[in-house]
Parts: C-alpha cells; sequence; structure tokens
C-alpha cells in the first residue's frame, strides 16, 4: 500500500502521525496512526455524518437507556453482605452471593451477539423498547423472590434485558454520529454509565442499610426511560439500506479478536472492585454496605469524569496506548489498595482506579466501531458488550479462590502486578506498532 505519511507531531504511539493513503478509507491504518482525509480524521468504515444533528433531547434518552446497564450490578453491590446473611443456609453461599452481581454478566454474553443480529437486521428501536418493559419486570424480582436459586434466575433474565438494551442504545448512538464527534458521543455515554453507577451505588448502599431487597426496587426507573426512547429516539433509516449488505460484509477477525481480549482483561480486573471490595472493607474496616458503595461510586465518579475527556485522550494518543494507560491505573490503584490503612485512603485509591476503567469503556466501542464495516455494527456492538460483561462474570471465579488463600490485602497486590506487566506489554505494541506503520509506509 503506497501512502503519504505527514507527521504534524513526532511522537509514537500517538496520534500526531497523519495518513492519507489514495486507497481510501477501506485501508485501515496500523496501530497509533489516524487516517486523515482532505486535511480532516475519518474512521475506516465509518459512515458519513448525518446532515441532521441529532437532537439533545435524542442523545440524553440513549444516555440514560444506556446507563441502565450499570445499575444491572452497581445497585446490588452494597448489599452483597446483607443477601449471605439472608440466605445464610444454603449451600455455597458465598459464591452463590457472588453470582446474583455476575450471572447478569454472563447472559449478557449470551444475548449481546444475538441482540447484535438482531438489530442490524430488524431496526435498533422496537428491540430497545421491548428490552427496557423486561427489564423493569426481571430487575424488581428480587422484591418478592424467597430463594437465592430463584433470585439467581430472576438475575438470568435481566442479563438478557441489559444486553438488548447495551447493544441497541450503542448502536444507535454509532448510527447518529461518525469520526470525532462519534468518541465524543460515545466518551459521554461512558460519563453517563459512570455517573449513573455514582449515584445508583450510594443509593443502593443506603437502602441495604435499610433491607436487602430495598435495592431492587430501583430497577422501576426503565419505566421513565421507555418513556423518553418511544417519544424521542427515531429509527435510523440506514439500518433498512444495511441489510442486503450484511452477507456481503467482511469481518476484519484479527483486530476484532484483540479488541475483545483487552476489553475482557480490563472488565475482569474492574470487577475485583465490585465483587471483593464490600468484602475487604467489612474485614478490614469494618464498614458496612453504604461505604462500600460510596468506595466503588467514587471510582464511578472519576471514571465518567475520565470518558467526559477520553476524546481528548484519544486524539494524542494511539487505542493501544490508551488500553495501555488503563491497565497501568487499575493496576497502580490495586497495589495501593493492598497498603491503604484507613477507609479515606481507600477511597482516595479509587480515583485512580476509576479513571482506568473510564477510559476503556469508550476506547472499546469507539474502537469497535471504527473498525468493522457499518452494515456489521449492531454485531461489532454486542461483541464489545459480550467482552465486557464475560470479564464480569469470569472475576468472581478467578479472584474468590485468590482471596480466599491470601487474603484480600494479598490478592489485591498479586493483581497489581499482572496489570501492570500487562500495562507494560501493550504499551510495547502501541510503540512498535506505531513504529512499524511508518516504516512500512
Amino acid at each position: 500500500m503506497a501512502c503519504l505519511i505527514r507527521q504534524s507531531k513526532m511522537r509514537l504511539p500517538f496520534a500526531g502521525e497523519r495518513l492519507v493513503c489514495r486507497h481510501g478509507l477501506n485501508a485501515f491504518p496500523p496501530f497509533g496512526v489516524s487516517l486523515l482525509v482532505n486535511g480532516a480524521f475519518v474512521p475506516p468504515h465509518s459512515p458519513p455524518s448525518p446532515s441532521v444533528p441529532p437532537r439533545a433531547v435524542t442523545l440524553i434518552s440513549l444516555l440514560l437507556a444506556s446507563s441502565l446497564t450499570v445499575m444491572a450490578a452497581a445497585t446490588l453491590g452494597p448489599a452483597l453482605p446483607q443477601i449471605e446473611q439472608a440466605f445464610a443456609g444454603t449451600p455455597h453461599v458465598g459464591l452463590l452471593t457472588r453470582l446474583v452481581l455476575t450471572v447478569t454478566a454472563i447472559f449478557i454474553v449470551i444475548g449481546s451477539p444475538l441482540a447484535g443480529m438482531i438489530v442490524d437486521r430488524y431496526g435498533r428501536k422496537h428491540l430497545l423498547l421491548i428490552a427496557l418493559l423486561l427489564y423493569a419486570l426481571a430487575g424488581t424480582s428480587g422484591l418478592y423472590l424467597d430463594s437465592l436459586p430463584m433470585l439467581l434466575v430472576g438475575r438470568a433474565v435481566l442479563g438478557l434485558t441489559v444486553a438488548c438494551v447495551l447493544t441497541a442504545s450503542t448502536t444507535l448512538i454509532a448510527d447518529l454520529y461518525a469520526g470525532p464527534e462519534r468518541a465524543k458521543a460515545l466518551g459521554r455515554q461512558s460519563a453517563f454509565l459512570g455517573a449513573g453507577g455514582v449515584v445508583l451505588l450510594l443509593l443502593g448502599g443506603s437502602l441495604a442499610e435499610i433491607g436487602w431487597r430495598l435495592p431492587f426496587s430501583v430497577y422501576f426507573a426503565s419505566l421513565a426511560v421507555f418513556a423518553l426512547v418511544w417519544w424521542f429516539v427515531p429509527e435510523p433509516s440506514r439500518v433498512s439500506s444495511s441489510k442486503g449488505d450484511t452477507q456481503d460484509a467482511k469481518w476484519p477477525v484479527g483486530m476484532v479478536t484483540l479488541i475483545m481480549l483487552l476489553v475482557f482483561i480490563s472488565q475482569a480486573a474492574f470487577y475485583l472492585w465490585p465483587a471483593q471490595l464490600p468484602f475487604y472493607l467489612a474485614q478490614r474496616f469494618d464498614a458496612g454496605g453504604a461505604a462500600a458503595g460510596l468506595a466503588v461510586a467514587v471510582s464511578s465518579g472519576t471514571g465518567a469524569l475520565a470518558s467526559f475527556f477520553y476524546r481528548h485522550v484519544r486524539a494524542r494518543l494511539s487505542d493501544l496506548a490508551v488500553v495501555a494507560l488503563a491497565y497501568g491505573l487499575m493496576g497502580t490503584a490495586n497495589l495501593l489498595l493492598s497498603q491503604a490503612g484507613s477507609y479515606p485512603a481507600v477511597l482516595a485509591v479509587m480515583i485512580v482506579g476509576g479513571a482506568g476503567v473510564g477510559l476503556m469503556f469508550p476506547t472499546a466501542s469507539n474502537w469497535m466501531t471504527n473498525t468493522v464495516p457499518e452494515a456489521l455494527l449492531g454485531r461489532s456492538v454486542g461483541l464489545v458488550s459480550a467482552s465486557i460483561f464475560s470479564g464480569h462474570f469470569i472475576s468472581p471465579f478467578i479472584s474468590q479462590p485468590v482471596m480466599e488463600r491470601v487474603g484480600f490485602a494479598r490478592g489485591y497486590e498479586l493483581f497489581s502486578y499482572g496489570l501492570m506487566a500487562l500495562s507494560l506489554v501493550v504499551l510495547i505494541a502501541a510503540v512498535t506498532g506505531g513504529r512499524r506503520a511508518l516504516v512500512q509506509s
């Protein structure tokens, strides 16, 4: 491929190396290199920007719908110790209690690719509306179910609805925005997820202090979002035109696999906090559900800020470099958490970790949707969702044996070393990939 490199900044793997390629938008640039067409950044396979910008209320409706996915887990995290006590006679209650938080994730993994196929073939809005109604029904099941196994069934159904909500809402955002505006919108989506996590974790912690069932009532919020989507979110016209192209569209298998793997690792690491932190704080500082909720809420708040400024970070760093930064921040947070001597110190540590998590969410969606053809947008978003929540589901199976064997402090320390090592590996790949792009071009 004959290409010309215009270097506005000599930094690698930063996005200052701009690639102008005569082969057009289908020539995907290597790591650390941005595509420049007529002086402006245009991601490969990205559709043209809509001639009429979406209304603000449309984006807000989709952002609120996306934030419901945080509710699937964040609301119940602080209540896990109380749930474990309520079902103390149930065999394997320790593991099953943590699965209350994470069984939702495995059904999101199962449902997300299916939801992606549906939105690509039949449209986005109708699936989103149906899922919002079922979300309220399944999410509130904890208000009336009286056994831990049945509670897990309700959480499993909730996972299927979350898969549809997240896939449909993210695909709609990708439909309505392109290029830098898409990065900006997806950054705001992740910021909403983080901000929603702050509110829901604090609310869940406060309700958990009253009773473990009360946090389940928060899931009725999806009914209000249903009304907003019904009135203010259109079905993009491009969906119908893409149906005939789905059979011919080509998957960039290698890149898609890489993105899914990196996202999976980051989310398995992230869930060390919601799944284990309440127990760590209770053991080390005799802290209750509200304190655990506040700690994870702090990470969500800083994650929201990091996501809000994601487009500025992405303008300077390649996708791989952003991932390396996120891994490094999360690893540093786990190391500091293992050494924390007071509850305020834990809150300070969560600021660092939250920034890493906040960068990963928009990176995953933006990188994936800019990589695949338009006809595969829904399925690509489904794969990102599957990667995110498979990490959530697997995390307790990895962390629980470690925590039981070596203790919480030592366990967080060991996981921090793994994340820091991965950060270094990814950073090396980003640097060498960017240099290779310049040499080969």
